[in-house]
């Protein structure tokens, strides 16, 4: 009797275990159901100017102007992204390789081709679904787990001219070629 009652325990406790890992692993890994934002074009009134820079001219731009952030970007064959974090007091590191795109609305999508943290791959929308619930990046780039996609909002990340709208014309790392547009509102 005695036996079947701890029996009976340790499959219970056993199963309590089982649920508990399973319903907090579908909570931390459940994408969201976001959908990528279209944004008008209403700036037809507007003077464009375009502004084109190599890879190495936007890497200096660029660590100029994350010194303080706690993430790096740098342009190579690939975009490449990469910060650390604290896990129980141990520092990681994640690296994203991504490719990048122009959206119509001026901004840079970027679509992960591999995933690390330390020196282990990881699935892509995993990681995007982790790093946009541990808010690692500033507003002006958004996540988007579901589609796999990383938007970087151009214009809200320089602030050129007094406010001048920007947006990114042309991003070609294989050609050495990004342009930006920037517009002259007429007042």
């Amino acid at each position: 009797m005695d036996k079947l009652f701890w029996k009976i325990a340790f499959f219970v406790l056993l199963t309590f275990n089982i649920v508990t890992v399973g319903v907090f692993s579908y909570y931390f890994f459940l994408p969201d159901s976001e959908i990528v934002p279209e944004r008008r074009d209403n700036e037809a009134s507007a003077a464009e100017v375009t502004v084109q820079l190599s890879k190495d001219d936007v890497n200096k731009l660029l660590a100029r102007s994350l010194k303080e952030k706690n993430f790096n970007i740098y342009l190579g064959e690939q975009v490449e992204l990469s910060f650390e974090f604290q896990v129980l007091k141990q520092t990681m590191s994640m690296k994203f390789t991504l490719n990048g795109e122009v959206s119509g609305t001026g901004d840079l999508l970027l679509k992960p081709d591999n995933v690390q943290i330390g020196k282990m791959n990881v699935p892509e929308q995993y990681a995007l679904n982790f790093i946009k619930r541990a808010k690692f990046f500033p507003d002006w780039i958004e996540i988007f787990p579901n589609e796999e996609t990383i938007i970087v909002h151009i214009s809200q990340t320089f602030s050129i001219f007094n406010d001048q709208p920007i947006r990114l014309k042309d991003f070609d790392l294989a050609n050495d070629r990004i342009a930006f547009a920037i517009l002259l509102e007429n007042e």
